[in-house]
């Protein structure tokens, strides 16, 4: 029990003793290292040399895509990475401290801006702050909203492919003092959310260097989700398309059919007293009337069609034509076919929305 005791003891003096050492180190060391330092100044000891800032986008979220104005919304994270000569400290004298984090606004900084972005180009190092290592190495990370132009190409909609760029440059410095190099050859995506109406097929980055300002380029690849669009507008068409077709088909053979019974040849309805009939198609039709005896007969004719002739006994046979009984069979084909394409439309609806 002692010997435990002891062992909390010695752990509370330690760490009551380093904490308070550990924040003075801090403050100390934060406030050798910003004394005679100037933000307007190139960090470097030979001003004749060039410094190297390295750029990487991390996306964040695809807000929108306007395709008639033409204007990408992104929510990004622009990595920045360069050596502070005049921010370099031996960790040792100062309790092993390996990092600090200063306000942005009191060192200096990249002058970088966007070439693409529409609106008010913001100041990416407002309010944030900066990691500093103690081998100069400075991490920034800014974050910020932006609607960059991108053209739209929309031939093969809604299988279309986008691709839009953000340019990202210097607009003091000339490459003979700052150089932008890119940190990665892609863009992070290991914190992006997914976007309901597009996904990210590419992405990649490259520089220019032809102009006497670099400039570098995130580009980035986007296909068009087209799986809203296949089901809520180009199934629909394509059914009532169909429809359509079926019905102009339909209607037309119903004209054909309709023609084709008009014209066929009137086939004799034989009785005693020599009265006619008539045979639509291969049904023939005859009105009784008084018939007191009714004998179907068939007879073969050239065309090797079977018909069957009625032989009535009766002298007041009357002749049928097609116009007595065509509106019926009219009739009973439209409401026919007007109640298929209900139930096909219908339970085509029912499926779709389930």
């Amino acid at each position: 029990m002692n010997i435990f005791m002891r062992k909390l003891l010695l752990f509370a003096v330690i760490i009551a003793t380093t904490r308070p050492e550990a924040y003075e180190d801090a403050y100390e060391l934060n406030e050798s290292l910003l004394q005679k330092y100037n933000p307007l100044i190139r960090p470097l000891d030979n001003q004749t040399d060039v410094i190297k800032v390295y750029l990487t986008v991390s996306l964040s979220f695809i807000h929108s895509y306007d395709v008639k104005n033409q204007v990408l919304t992104i929510s990004s994270w622009l990595g920045t990475f360069w050596t502070d000569e005049r921010l370099v400290w031996n960790k040792t004298q100062f309790n092993d401290l390996r990092e600090i984090v200063v306000d942005t606004s009191k060192i200096w900084l990249p002058d970088l801006i966007f070439l693409n972005v529409l609106g008010d180009t913001l100041d990416i190092g407002s309010g944030s702050k900066a990691v500093v290592m103690h081998d100069g190495q400075v991490l920034w990370w800014p974050g910020k909203l932006h609607s960059i132009y991108c053209k739209a190409n929309v031939r093969k909609f809604p299988f279309d492919e986008q691709t839009c760029a953000l340019h990202v440059s210097t607009n003091i410095h000339t490459k003979n003092k700052v150089v932008l190099l890119p940190y990665t050859d892609k863009i992070e995506l290991y914190q992006f959310i997914p976007n309901g109406e597009w996904h990210i097929v590419d992405t990649y980055i490259w520089d220019s260097t032809e102009l006497d300002f670099c400039v570098l380029m995130f580009s980035i690849t986007l296909r068009r989700r087209h799986e809203y669009y296949v089901i809520n507008i180009i199934l629909p068409q394509f059914v009532s398309g169909f429809t359509v077709v079926v019905t102009v088909i339909v209607v037309r053979f119903h004209q054909m059919t309709s023609k084709q019974v008009k014209n066929a040849t009137l086939a004799r309805c034989i009785s005693s007293c020599k009265k006619r009939g008539i045979c639509v198609g291969v049904l023939c039709i005859c009105r009784k009337g008084n018939c007191k005896k009714v004998i179907p007969q068939t007879s073969v004719y050239p065309n090797n069609s079977k018909i069957q002739n009625l032989v009535c006994e009766d002298e007041s046979l009357e002749e049928i034509t097609y116009e007595d009984v065509g509106h019926l069979i009219d009739k009973a084909f439209w409401y026919g076919y007007l109640l298929f394409t209900v139930t096909f439309n219908f339970v085509f609806t029912i499926l779709w929305m389930t």
